[in-house]
């Protein structure tokens, strides 16, 4: 069985900015398992000021709450700290790698900028988050293609195509994160300018290769972003942030893929 969950492994909220949730992917293979992120992590909790200092945690908003955890959320449903096998992470800013340390048996993905980034000491990371020395797995290399865009695959115990994607720009070492089990890829994204955003969905088949048009999902008229896309079968769901005239609403779309 292969499934990947969408889920908040902690929550960031610094008014009078709506909250925002440290969302990661639990992927799940009979091979292995697999994180996108870990959030905020059981060591940051125990003692947030040495883990992530007093100024990040007030310009943040970060939320100390055990039952969002990774390792918490993976426990409720079955799935011991040792059942994973693999974790990818997008960068390794606090509120992303806190969760490293819940998972120590994990080999950890990251590009090669990122680490380099981490290692010569950028006072955005927080080196007490990996004092437990995570057993990297470092990916310098671009070797494939999504779209005309550089990726890079990554070997996992899971028998599904994982990619990083170079995104270079929030972090030196910033990428997404591309998956597919079945030969087809549904990517999401949004696009334009403040004030102007939207969100679009595109179907890729197995060699990458767009089929048909980007769909857009986001409603016309309204600004909309960080958006997440969950799929089971030929069923998809599209989630995002529309900016409405009193605050952030929740929308969605569903989606036939076929």
């Amino acid at each position: 069985m292969f499934s990947v969950q969408h889920l908040n492994f902690g929550w960031l909220h610094a008014p009078p900015f709506p909250p925002a949730c440290c969302h990661g992917l639990l992927i799940r293979t009979p091979t292995g398992i697999a994180l996108v992120e870990t959030g905020i992590g059981l060591a940051d909790i125990a003692d947030p000021e040495a883990r992530i200092g007093r100024e990040a945690i007030s310009a943040a908003g970060f939320q100390f709450l055990p039952s969002v955890t990774a390792v918490r959320q993976l426990e409720a449903l079955g799935i011991s700290p040792g059942d994973v096998t693999d974790i990818v992470l997008t960068h390794c800013d606090p509120d992303h790698a806190g969760g490293l340390a819940d998972f120590p048996n994990a080999n950890v993905h990251v590009s090669a900028e990122e680490k380099r980034n981490l290692d010569t000491g950028n006072p955005r990371y927080r080196p007490a988050q990996f004092s437990h020395e995570p057993r990297w797995v470092i990916h310098d290399r671009d070797d494939s293609e999504m779209l005309g865009q550089p990726t890079r695959q990554i070997r996992t115990a899971l028998d599904v195509d994982i990619r990083l994607v170079p995104l270079f720009g929030h972090t030196h070492g910033h990428c997404g994160v591309a998956i597919s089990a079945d030969g087809r890829w549904l990517l999401q994204w949004t696009e334009g300018g403040a004030g102007e955003r939207v969100v679009r969905v595109q179907i890729l088949g197995a060699d990458l290769a767009p089929l048909g048009d980007a769909l857009r999902v986001s409603a016309a008229g309204k600004e909309a972003g960080q958006g997440v896309i969950a799929v089971a079968g030929d069923k998809a769901a599209s989630f995002q942030l529309v900016k409405g005239d009193k605050g952030y609403e929740l929308w969605g779309t569903a989606l036939g893929v076929k």
